[in-house]
């Protein structure tokens, strides 16, 4: 299934950088601006999508539309950017592995949920720029993940068949996004269990990029 490999497509918050924590504590301070309560389960569903559908659903069944959407986007946009910095690692074994496969020829891209500031700012703090071929955003996209949209885009932009991508993704809405759109998907277990991950599709499950480097050196 990996022999025909073309090109390695990164998710980027849980997958390069540990921030999926973070997202969630700036959205709840967000909410928490604007006198908002939503049920501690509803947070699962968020993983992957992006602040515009996270944003519209809030709005949609927990307030009575005092607030706008775009409101709320803005806010928790410059609450993240304000902390971030500071506070982002990348994930361990994601630079050496990105190193790795550069070193092997193949294309590398990025497909992101998070806005264009958010990543150029992750990308600037890790200088990770001279080794992405393409980069689609959550402002890129009219449909989300788990909508096959930011990954058909992605393997558009990089002119490689679908099938010959191999995504890699730590959220279900991200896997199933993934597959949707054709490609190989790897769940890296930074976020959710490895049982969630393969029953969203994930053709493989790791717990660290050093197993997926393994499991590539022997296809």
């Amino acid at each position: 299934m990996l022999k025909n490999i073309e090109a390695i497509i990164f998710d980027m918050d849980g997958v390069l950088v540990d921030s999926e924590p973070l997202h969630e504590k700036t959205a709840k301070m967000t909410l928490r601006e604007y006198n908002i309560e939503i049920p501690a389960s509803e947070w699962e569903h968020f993983s992957g999508t992006t602040d515009w559908d996270m944003f519209t659903y809030i709005v949609k069944n927990f307030t009575d539309g005092n607030v706008s959407v775009e409101e709320l986007v803005a806010h928790r946009n410059k609450t993240y950017l304000e902390v971030a910095p500071k506070k982002i690692e990348m994930v361990k074994g994601a630079y050496d592995f990105i190193r790795q496969i550069r070193q092997k020829g193949l294309k590398i891209a990025l497909t992101t949920s998070s806005t264009k500031d958010i990543q150029q700012m992750v990308f600037n703090k890790f200088h990770l720029h001279r080794y992405f071929d393409a980069i689609i955003t959550g402002d890129e996209i009219k449909h989300g993940k788990p909508h096959p949209e930011p990954y058909q885009k992605t393997v558009k932009k990089l002119g490689i068949a679908p099938k010959n991508c191999l995504v890699i993704e730590d959220s279900t809405n991200g896997i199933k996004s993934a597959k949707a759109a054709g490609s190989i998907a790897v769940g890296i277990t930074t976020s959710f269990p490895k049982k969630t991950l393969q029953n969203a599709g994930a053709d493989y499950v790791v717990d660290t990029f050093q197993e997926l480097s393994d499991i590539w050196n022997n296809v």
